[in-house]
């Protein structure tokens, strides 16, 4: 829903409202972010540098949409 300016609530149902950002390091999963009660479509996390294998979100809620849908993760270093 991505043709619309202005938001129409809040929490636009196909938001991820809540999530974790997690990476893989030689010890296990590592929570980097850890985020409630979103409304934005782009956020932006800096954190420590950190050696890892994988990264992945963990959603755990939407806007109120039943599905969650990510078009893309970026990561960077510094």
């Amino acid at each position: 829903n991505l043709d619309t300016r202005q938001p129409r609530q809040l929490y636009e149902p196909e938001v991820v409202r809540s999530y974790a950002l997690q990476l893989l390091t030689e010890s296990g999963w590592k929570t980097v972010a850890d985020v409630n009660d979103n409304y934005k479509r782009l956020r932006v996390h800096t954190f420590q540098p950190l050696r890892c294998k994988a990264l992945r979100l963990v959603v755990r809620r939407t806007g109120g949409d039943s599905a969650a849908r990510i078009f893309e993760l970026r990561a960077y270093p510094r």
